[in-house]
């Protein structure tokens, strides 16, 4: 019974080494080159196969040596030739280039949309003095301008019903005895129309700033002396309240501008 088990066993290390076979291209120190199936080899020695002949080579004959390795298929499967395995080929390493650099020399032109239609640019030299101080207005409060022209004819309105009862209420704060609402109303448009015609007419530099600051005034005392009979001091003190009236008017649209840039609904 053990004879019989090793017997089988041998058998099985038989058929495992036939399935994989070693060949061997060898090059002797004379030149020779000798292709052959590997029977044994170690540090001493290497016995190959070379057609029907075994050859028994020293280590110090043997000038080079490549191995392959042969799969053969089994016993009973089929008679297909012997499949020679072949080594991967060595995977060539990518050559990396380097990032292009990305450098900065002057402003980035801006993006251009090939399917939109060709616009004209505009020339913003000549453009009025009106024009450009609205849109700075506009860029300041863009809650505040109106969206559509007929907008404004309730903005006007509304200032100059605001700035009437404004005149109104200082003249009277003054001791005008004869101040109504007819003269605080003209007063009121008076100031209106000079401030429109001063903002699209009158560039900003020393002098023009002195004129309008020594002028605005003496024409606003000038006018409540003569239309509601106020003397100078009850003149300067209606003055003093219209000017109290226009900070707190700025004080609470610049409110209002915060307010509104800190929820992110400026626009």
């Amino acid at each position: 019974m053990l004879r019989l088990l090793m017997l089988l066993l041998g058998c099985l290390l038989a058929s495992a080494g036939r399935a994989q076979e070693r060949h061997a291209q060898v090059e002797l120190d004379s030149g020779e080159i000798l292709v052959g199936r590997v029977l044994a080899m170690d540090l001493a020695t290497l016995q190959i196969e070379v057609g029907t002949e075994v050859r028994t080579l020293s280590a110090g004959s043997i000038k080079t040596c490549r191995f392959e390795t042969t799969t053969v298929p089994a016993e009973g499967v089929g008679d297909s030739l012997p499949v020679r395995a072949e080594s991967p080929a060595p995977a060539v390493a990518e050559t990396s280039k380097p990032a292009p650099r990305i450098t900065w020399s002057g402003p980035l032109p801006d993006p251009v949309d090939p399917e939109a239609a060709e616009t004209v640019p505009i020339d913003l030299r000549h453009r009025s003095l009106w024009r450009a101080r609205l849109e700075a207005i506009d860029e300041a409060y863009p809650w505040l301008s109106p969206t559509v022209p007929s907008q404004w004819i309730s903005l006007g309105l509304l200032l100059a019903v605001s700035m009437s009862l404004v005149v109104y209420l200082s003249v009277r704060v003054a001791g005008a005895e004869g101040a109504g609402l007819g003269a605080s109303l003209v007063l009121a448009l008076w100031y209106l129309v000079t401030t429109v015609v001063q903002v699209a007419t009158v560039s900003v530099n020393d002098a023009s700033v002195t004129l309008m600051l020594l002028a605005n005034p003496a024409f606003a005392l000038f006018g409540m002396s003569a239309m509601f009979g106020l003397p100078r001091s009850g003149a300067v003190i209606a003055y003093a309240i219209q000017l109290g009236f226009l900070v707190l008017g700025y004080g609470v649209l610049e409110l209002i501008n915060s307010l509104l840039a800190s929820i992110g609904a400026t626009a």
